[in-house]
């Protein structure tokens, strides 16, 4: 029961009093370990490409400001529409629909100019994810309801 009670301490620190700090971990973790898989998929691949640690920490850059923006977005979508009945997560779904993919544009472009890429080069990149990216963020948007 002891083990128990830490669990619930833990999970109650993390998740309802320090929730803006566990986002940005979360969202730095996340994009940082996905970009560290990914670079070692490539280097399997394409045999002799080196690891880019400046890639890895523009994503990790990244993973923080998704993690700071979409938890006040998160807060703002459960003030407005509150509740996880049918008709609000329904209207959740559809503000992040809308909101969403222009977001996730400047995001793109963003990250592509750290990488040195045009504005161009990193619309095509935003265009050739553009489903996948919808998919996972109904997904998330999903899980939190």
């Amino acid at each position: 029961m002891k083990f128990l009670t830490r669990v619930k301490y833990v999970s109650d620190y993390f998740f309802k009093k320090h929730l803006l700090l566990t986002n940005t971990g979360i969202g730095v973790m996340f994009l940082g370990a996905g970009d560290a898989i990914q670079q070692n998929i490539e280097k399997k691949l394409y045999h002799g490409k080196v690891y880019d640690t400046r890639r890895t920490g523009n994503m990790m850059f990244a993973g923080s400001a998704f993690g700071i923006l979409g938890h006040y977005w998160y807060k703002f979508l459960d003030f407005k529409f509150p509740g996880a009945s049918a008709k609000a997560v329904g209207k959740k779904i559809l503000s992040e629909m809308a909101i969403g993919p222009p977001l996730f544009l400047g995001f793109f472009i963003s990250i592509g100019l750290l990488e040195g890429k045009s504005v161009v080069q990193s619309f095509q990149q935003f265009k050739k994810n553009f489903f996948l990216i919808l998919a996972i963020g109904q997904y998330m948007l999903l899980c939190k309801q």
